[in-house]
């Protein structure tokens, strides 16, 4: 949240506003914060949920954690458009993002069940960077140095767990982490 609060006040004081440019606003700030509380206290019940009943199948948890969002998408659905199958906007794009969510939620299911809610935070954590290099690459974006500082940022937390995490903390007082 540090890292992204660096990013977006330094983004403020930009004097020019060109669509290759990366920032955000005040509102843009408030709304990150809100998004991470949301996110941590759904995750930590996500992987609480997985964890607690470990002998039911993974495949059988996802239908009953998911159940609500298919009810309640589907009556937002049926509201906003009174049509059940009103289908027409939707292009392959629209069905690639689906399925490549879909997707994503699977293995983010299988990454808090087999390990912990930190892992799945650091792997999130790990599309700053990649998102980054492939919007330089592909819409020729120009990042500042407060955004290079936030990139060195996640990847230094992201070997510092890795470091740390392989560490075991037994009792023996000879093991010792580096």
């Amino acid at each position: 949240m540090f890292a992204g609060g660096l990013n977006s006040y330094t983004g403020l004081k930009a004097k020019s506003r060109s669509l290759q440019d990366i920032h955000l606003s005040v509102l843009g700030i408030f709304m990150i914060a809100i998004y991470c509380s949301v996110s941590g206290f759904s995750g930590v019940f996500t992987e609480y949920i997985l964890k607690k009943d470990a002998m039911i199948p993974l495949a059988i948890q996802n239908c009953y954690m998911y159940i609500f969002g298919v009810i309640l998408n589907g009556l937002l659905m049926f509201y906003q458009s009174g049509d059940m199958m009103s289908y027409q906007s939707f292009n392959r794009y629209t069905w690639a993002a689906i399925v490549s969510q879909a997707f994503n939620g699977l293995a983010m299911s299988f990454i808090m069940k087999h390990s912990s809610n930190i892992t799945r935070l650091l792997v999130i954590s790990s599309a700053v960077p990649v998102t980054t290099v492939l919007s330089m690459v592909v819409f020729n974006m120009r990042v500042g140095f407060e955004f290079i500082v936030v990139v060195f940022l996640v990847v230094l937390a992201l070997c510092m767990y890795n470091s740390i995490s392989s560490c075991k903390w037994g009792p023996s007082p000879k093991e010792t982490c580096v």
